[in-house]
């Protein structure tokens, strides 16, 4: 059985989203139409889920900054906070035990 956070963590997700979706007008012109929600379906083996999820972190690392109590930008960089969300999980759950 999944952690009872992921529906609440899935749901949260999907409302931000939404919100941003709807408000992105809002946003200053620089930070619109920059992201890039990508659903894409396939068929990966166990193995293959697991190395992406791998892969994916490592790209998170690398892009995000270790958490820290200071929450500013640096000096001279326009940061804005940003939510990444992602989920490879099974598609086919009905027929995962056959």
């Amino acid at each position: 059985m999944p952690p009872a956070s992921f529906p609440t963590r899935h749901g949260r997700d999907v409302k931000h989203i939404e919100n941003i979706i709807a408000r992105r007008h809002q946003l200053p012109k620089k930070g619109r139409n920059v992201s890039r929600p990508d659903p894409s379906t396939g068929q990966l083996t166990p193995e293959q889920l697991r190395a992406l999820g791998a892969e994916l972190a490592e790209v998170l690392e690398r892009h995000l900054p270790p958490p820290a109590s200071d929450t500013s930008s640096p000096p001279g960089l326009a940061t804005r906070p940003v939510t990444i969300s992602s989920y490879a999980v099974p598609t086919d759950v009905d027929s995962a035990g056959t």
